[in-house]
């Protein structure tokens, strides 16, 4: 399972096994620290090779400041659910989405802030500029 998007954006869903994702962004602005509360979602499409297995694959989410390390939110260990898709003997691509809704979040300084991703077989990140 390897990841194939990841990003940050104002607003995901998943219809049907389309993820539309509206407003990414890697830069968020404040006048004054800690700042205003704010929402965003996280975006992930999973590449499925055919030897994945129907079922729950464990995906573990960290969002934290570059620099200290210091977690922002706590680490998430999430269950990404992989159903029956195509006939046997298939080879097309399989792809899963993950949406993760951030609601209300505060940052304590401006800085680089890392979101991390990790499955059983990749890992990925992306940088968060709050300035």
């Amino acid at each position: 399972m390897k990841i194939k998007i990841l990003t940050l954006c104002d607003f995901a869903a998943d219809y049907n096994g389309r993820l539309s994702i509206m407003g990414t962004t890697d830069r968020l602005t404040s006048e004054q620290y800690p700042s205003a509360p704010v929402s965003f979602s996280i975006a992930c499409q999973f590449e499925l090779n055919p030897s994945t297995k129907v079922g729950t694959h464990p995906v573990s989410l960290a969002f934290y400041e570059k620099e200290t390390g210091k977690h922002v939110m706590p680490q998430q260990e999430l269950k990404l659910s992989v159903s029956e898709t195509g006939a046997e003997g298939d080879n097309r691509r399989l792809l899963a989405n993950l949406i993760v809704k951030v609601d209300s979040l505060s940052f304590q300084n401006p800085g680089v802030y890392v979101v991390k991703v990790t499955t059983e077989d990749d890992a990925g990140d992306i940088e968060l500029y709050v300035d």
